[in-house]
């Protein structure tokens, strides 16, 4: 079963509220070119955005796949998104996680709409819109997220390390934590044009303070636990 969720998507200098978004988003190219060029696909990348922009309605799994990598052993299980589980030597409250200011579960990273651009001088490094909550609180204003796109596989790192603006009072995310994804056409078969489906997983890395915060998980000290969910963009 999937569900959709809400959130609000920034870009630079407006701040663009989910509801009633139904105009291309026409942002400057850093490298000093405009997107005046009406909206041409790009010719060296697939199609995801286009540099007129394009919005993609996403749904996301109701549940999570938690890998705890404790001293002892690797387990993982899945858990509802409001749920406590044992996971090896962790007890895991997703409900209390993830309502945590200053946390980030997978399911609230990407908005719905979601906007991607790609500018004509590098259309294979795409802007990916997200949410700015927990880790993602950036206090530099940032287009959105760079992701690498190379044939039909789309990858968006979201670890927190790159980001020297992150809050310093959030949860940082570990450096395995990323956005993984195939693009397709409807059907999901590959395309080298333009693509209208987007499948892939959301993927975060905590370290063991991070989900002993709410007081309600138990993780021993030195581990690191993973969140993982599945997600479907469809293009408008």
């Amino acid at each position: 079963m999937m569900q959709s969720r809400q959130f609000a998507l920034a870009v630079p200098l407006l701040v663009l509220m989910t509801g009633g978004i139904d105009c291309p988003i026409a942002l400057d190219d850093p490298t000093g070119k405009t997107s005046a060029d009406g909206g041409a696909a790009p010719t060296s990348a697939v199609d995801i955005g286009g540099t007129k922009g394009a919005l993609w309605d996403v749904t996301f799994s109701t549940s999570i796949v938690v890998t705890s990598h404790g001293p002892k052993h690797v387990k993982t299980k899945t858990i509802s998104v409001s749920g406590v589980d044992t996971v090896g030597d962790s007890i895991i409250n997703l409900g209390s996680f993830c309502s945590l200011a200053n946390t980030l579960c997978p399911h609230k990273v990407l908005p719905t709409p979601l906007a991607i651009k790609q500018y004509a001088s590098q259309p294979s490094r795409p802007i990916i819109g997200f949410n700015r909550l927990g880790p993602l609180r950036i206090a530099k204003l940032l287009e959105g997220l760079i992701g690498s796109l190379v044939a039909t596989q789309l990858k968006v790192p979201l670890g927190t390390d790159h980001m020297s603006e992150a809050k310093s009072d959030s949860c940082a995310l570990g450096q395995a934590s990323n956005i993984t994804a195939t693009v397709s056409d409807k059907a999901g078969n590959p395309v080298t044009t333009k693509a209208t489906l987007i499948q892939g997983t959301i993927k975060l890395a905590y370290g063991s303070d991070c989900f002993t915060l709410s007081g309600k998980s138990v993780v021993p000290t030195g581990s690191r636990v993973e969140l993982s969910m599945p997600f479907t963009a469809r293009r408008r």
